[in-house]
């Protein structure tokens, strides 16, 4: 059987089984046993209310740690195995598995919301978030340190265009004070003016994307027709998120139809940025221009027509800043139970689970943040 004790000598093993070094478990673990204490005070492994006895561990149970525990947990996620594959390694019957899964995942998630590691799954928790983060960097700033750390300063370089030429048609500015991009390092006859981005610039660069998650084909003729993507060409679920330059996730959209547009979906979401920033996104966001945010986005093609080789330089670059966000989406979706076809379906647990991986990734970051090779200049 799996344990903990057998595998956490052995780094590699143990970063492949739960996407995590030893030395991060370790810390999480200290937040999964606050959150499971305090959910055993009040309910059973069942779920029911609790009455009578306190929680303790039997002697025979198959997952006797609070290490176990969330090894159990987290290899499931890692992994998405079929429960009976899973109750192999961890010595338990099938019933057992799923009745441990939804109950480790939940506190799991609970453990993860304690520490604000969840993203926002609201506008308005979107925009509490980040005007508490806007007040955490002045106060950084002020003090000379920096409370989180795994925040790094951001090398990148921002171009303003200086002259009518350099305005690109592929920028579309709604009320921001002056156009800007975003490269990582400017053609050599570019008339630009370069700065190094300081924490306070790059808490207003965003990118937003939208992200698809398989199914299984629902039995019911509407489903079918509602979860079915016409770009994947299977039954998805779709969430939006947005990411910032550290790498970190401040939201996530609730979980709809595959079918759904990303920009339906993001009008239904009701998220904006803050006045001032900057927005990288596809084109499938076509239209979405929030007042007050330079929007960035590759140019499509006319219709009948062709862009010019310019235009499709300009697309060419563009694209790989913006290839910044499926970086992210590769980073959550490391976790294969949101990258393959999920085989849970009680209550609201296919929506909570992208939560929980999303969570994971901002608690990893951390630790690990997404470095990029810094320009030359």
């Amino acid at each position: 059987m799996l344990r903990y004790q057998d595998i956490c000598t052995k780094k590699s093993r143990f970063l492949a089984l739960t996407g995590l070094y030893v030395e991060e478990f370790v810390v999480l673990l200290t937040y999964f046993q606050e959150a499971f204490d305090l959910s055993m005070q009040h309910a059973t492994i069942t779920g029911e209310k609790r009455e009578y006895r306190r929680y303790t561990t039997y002697s025979n149970s198959p997952l006797p740690t609070m290490e176990d525990k969330l090894l159990f947990i987290l290899v499931y996620l890692k992994h998405n195995l079929h429960q009976e594959i899973q109750g192999c390694l961890f010595g338990m019957s099938q019933t057992n598995v799923s009745k441990w899964t939804h109950l480790l995942h939940r506190i799991l998630n609970q453990a993860l919301a304690q520490q604000s590691y969840l993203p926002a799954r609201t506008a308005e928790e979107l925009a509490v978030y980040l005007q508490d983060r806007a007040k955490m960097d002045v106060s950084d700033r002020t003090s000379g340190g920096r409370s989180n750390p795994g925040e790094t300063r951001s090398e990148i370089t921002v171009i303003s265009p200086t002259s009518p030429e350099d305005d690109r048609d592929t920028t579309i500015s709604h009320g921001a004070a002056q156009e800007a991009e975003i490269v990582p390092e400017p053609p050599p006859d570019s008339r630009v003016v370069q700065e190094t981005v300081t924490e306070a610039t790059a808490a207003r660069i965003f990118f937003h994307d939208g992200v698809e998650r398989p199914i299984n084909r629902p039995c019911d003729p509407f489903d079918q027709e509602d979860y079915y993507s016409g770009k994947k060409k299977q039954h998805m679920l779709k969430n939006i998120i947005i990411a910032m330059i550290q790498g970190e996730i401040p939201f996530l959209s609730h979980t709809c139809f595959g079918k759904v547009h990303d920009k339906r979906a993001a009008d239904e979401s009701g998220y904006t940025f803050p006045e001032g920033s900057i927005a990288y996104q596809d084109s499938g966001f076509q239209g979405f221009a929030p007042i007050g945010v330079t929007i960035i986005q590759p140019k499509k093609k006319p219709r009948g027509g062709e862009l010019t080789p310019a235009e499709k330089e300009e697309n060419r670059r563009i694209s790989s800043i913006r290839v910044f966000v499926e970086h992210v989406i590769c980073s959550v979706k490391r976790y294969r139970v949101v990258k393959e076809k999920i085989r849970l379906w009680k209550g609201n647990i296919r929506d909570k689970v992208m939560e929980t991986c999303c969570g994971l990734h901002n608690f990893r970051i951390t630790f690990r943040p997404m470095r990029y090779a810094e320009n030359k200049s």
